[in-house]
């Protein structure tokens, strides 16, 4: 009977729920939960969402870390993992590596990108390690890295000749802009264009570094 009241309290929230930030979300959902199973039901049945929540409110926290090193903030990740998932910790990691490793590289990508390239790379690479990739993993990645860092210094040398072009151009441009996606993206060059003609600059943003 509770869980169906609850069930149907969501399907009626389900737009007030989504506007609301993740901290105000999970206040309003713990106090219907604990109205309608008591405290002590609802910490059980919602053990494994309070865990994973807890973890991904501590990944969240170190954006707003200010001061401290990117060691400092994974040892603060680390602690917030073994706390709540103790001697599962390490199976749960393994479980959602991935998933982890990028939602905690989004939280530190101001940290990354006030790093030189070299430091950035000991810097993702002590992270992956730290979150339980093996030497050949680790490895992987750097080369991935590697090639992710050589597309967007592509795509942005890209961007500014596109702009210059454009900007010179008194007629149509059509075979330039095509000549120029193929000296920068090759056989890729035609998706590129595909994506422009939609208003989409693939380049034109940031880039996140060890994530795309």
């Amino acid at each position: 009977s509770s869980l169906v009241k609850y069930n149907d309290w969501l399907t009626k929230n389900k737009d007030r729920l989504d506007k609301m930030d993740r901290k105000d979300r999970r206040k309003l959902l713990t106090e219907m939960r604990n109205s309608l199973f008591g405290e002590d039901d609802a910490k059980d049945i919602w053990a494994a969402e309070t865990k994973a929540e807890n973890l991904r409110a501590a990944i969240d926290e170190l954006k707003d870390i200010k001061g401290k090193d990117i060691s400092t903030k994974l040892a603060h990740f680390k602690n917030a993992l073994n706390e709540n998932y103790g001697a599962e910790a390490k199976a749960y990691l393994e479980r959602h590596q991935q998933e982890i490793t990028n939602s905690l590289l989004t939280s530190v990508q101001s940290d990354l990108k006030a790093l030189t390239p070299t430091q950035q790379n000991h810097a993702l690479r002590t992270i992956r390690t730290e979150l339980g990739m093996d030497a050949a993993a680790v490895e992987r990645w750097d080369a991935l890295d590697s090639e992710r860092e050589n597309r967007w210094k592509s795509g942005k040398e890209y961007l500014a000749e596109r702009e210059k072009l454009l900007k010179n151009s008194s007629g149509d441009s059509t075979e330039a802009l095509n000549e120029l996606r193929k000296k920068y993206f090759g056989a890729e060059a035609d998706s590129i264009a595909a994506e422009e003609a939609e208003g989409h600059l693939r380049f034109q943003g940031e880039q996140r570094i060890g994530i795309d």
